[in-house]
């Protein structure tokens, strides 16, 4: 069963990207990069809603 569109209520999403170990934080500038290689990392599923 596809996830629920939470704005429309429609349950055809769709999968558009999957991240299985990337920044949680995506507009934070670091100073170095050994800051920027220790901010948190998540998984993270981006979907969208055909309607």
């Amino acid at each position: 069963m596809k996830p629920q569109c939470p704005v429309c209520g429609n349950g055809g999403t769709a999968e558009l990207i999957r991240y299985l170990d990337g920044p949680v934080l995506q507009n934070v500038l670091c100073r170095t990069r050994e800051e920027a290689l220790a901010l948190p990392k998540d998984r993270m599923v981006l979907s969208g809603c055909p309607a």
